[in-house]
């Protein structure tokens, strides 16, 4: 497994799940948002779970958090915020698994 740490990425995948919604109207897709508070901004969309958010520079710190959406268009609560902070060295491919 190979470790990112200290490295410069920038980009990031996110991966998210959530179960059916309460009206029966199943999820089909997530949004990502970086902000934290009332100000956020749209960064990823995805059908498949999984999101890449790109354009993040060196040694910055990133709010991000998500939300669900289902095929009537309703959108969850917003999750839990994740704090992201991108390296300082340089630049390098850099992945996991």
């Amino acid at each position: 497994m190979a470790s990112c740490a200290g490295r410069y990425v920038s980009a990031i995948s996110v991966t998210s799940s959530r179960s059916a919604a309460a009206d029966g109207v199943g999820v089909t897709g997530h949004d990502v948002v970086r902000g934290a508070g009332d100000a956020e901004t749209p960064v990823a969309a995805s059908t498949s779970g999984t999101a890449t958010v790109t354009g993040l520079s060196a040694g910055t710190a990133y709010p991000f958090a998500g939300y669900a959406r289902d095929a009537a268009g309703n959108r969850s609560v917003r999750s839990g915020a994740v704090d992201v902070t991108t390296g300082s060295g340089p630049a390098a491919p850099c992945s996991s698994g």
